[in-house]
This record gives C-alpha cells, structure tokens and sequence, in this order.
C-alpha cells in the first residue's frame, strides 16, 4: 500500500455513500467544529494509518492511496482512492472510521446496521440491501442502488466491527456497476479478514 498527500479541498465520496458516512457520523462522531472542517485535512502517516489498532490492507493489488484523512478526539476517518482518482471524482473508495469506545456508548453493530439501512431507505427506498454476515461484535452487509433519481448507481459491501477500544467501519464502494457474486464474495472474505482481536 502507497499513502499519498490528500488533497485540500472540501470533498464528499459520493451522493448516497456520502449519505451514508453523514448518517454514521451523525449517529456516533460529532465532528470537529465548523471551521476545523473547511481546514485543510492533516497530512495521513505515510504508510500503513492505524485505526485504533487496525491497519488497512488494500481490498487487492492495485496500489490505494490516501485521498482524505480526517480526525477529532472522537476518533478517524481515513478514504483511499486508487491511482489517478480522488476522493472529489472517484469509481472505487475505500471507507475506514474508527470510534473510540471511551468517548460514548456505540451502537452495537447490528443496531448500527439498522439505522444506516432506514436512513438509505428514506433517501432511496429500492436500495437492495442485505447482511452478508452477522456475529454479537461484528456485521457485513452490502446495499445497491439503482435509478434513485439524478444520483450515481452505487454498490457497497461494508464492516461495522467492535474492537477492544475502537468500534470500526470498514467500506468498499464502487459505481462501476453492480457487483458481481465473485466480487461480493471477496470483498466479503477482505472485510472478515481484518480481526477483532487486539493488536500484539
């Protein structure tokens, strides 16, 4: 993996994507004030940025970047394009946040799942969405959308996992099409490989 310089401008993943992440954001990261927002994000680490224990691995061999890295006392939010994309004009994003446990009860994964999904439904009711996995600290899912009025059709499959001290959500998300079985199943086993345990 290859961390670059994000970029400096005020950017949003993707109209429904972006809806999504606001939605998470609104239920469990208030953010930093108005003005920290509009600043420029702060420069990501240059190789492997740790989410509360967790490091990303790359969703396949192509080289993913660092596109916007953002962080408050709540916790992290780190989005990684591939090369000769960015976050404000992108095909494929890959979505890390990490909550700190000690700053506030977080929803238990399922729960979390449940609140994203009613919100997505409210912006585009024939969302097709599922749960592809589901244990007491963890929950895979995936949505579609398709036809939602002037927005891009996107696809998901997505992580909400608990941690020792973190709560983590982990995304892939893509307009290139719906996704296929065989790419479903390997973002599946890509998500499922990031563990809960904490790190040695």
């Amino acid at each position: 993996m290859t961390a670059g310089a994000p970029e400096n401008t005020a950017r949003r993943p993707g109209p429904l994507a972006a809806a999504l992440g606001l939605a998470l954001a609104a239920l469990l990261w208030p953010g930093p004030p108005p003005a920290a927002q509009e600043a420029a994000p702060p420069a990501a680490p240059a190789a492997g940025p740790d989410l509360g224990g967790l490091t990303f691995k790359p969703p396949d061999a192509r080289i993913w970047i660092v596109g916007n890295h953002e962080s408050n006392p709540q916790g992290l939010l780190i989005e990684f394009v591939t090369g000769g994309e960015t976050t404000k004009d992108w095909t494929e994003i890959v979505t890390m946040q990490a909550y700190k446990v000690e700053n506030g009860a977080f929803p238990p994964p399922e729960k979390a799942v449940q609140l994203l999904e009613e919100r997505m439904r409210a912006r585009c009711p024939s969302v097709v969405w599922e749960v592809l996995s589901q244990t007491s600290d963890s929950v895979v899912y995936r949505w579609r959308t398709q036809g939602c009025g002037n927005q891009a059709d996107e696809s998901e499959v997505a992580r909400i996992l608990i941690r020792p001290d973190s709560t983590v959500r982990i995304a892939y998300t893509t307009r290139i099409g719906p996704l296929s079985d065989a790419d479903r199943a390997r973002l599946t086993a890509w998500l499922e490989s990031f563990t809960t345990d904490a790190p040695r």
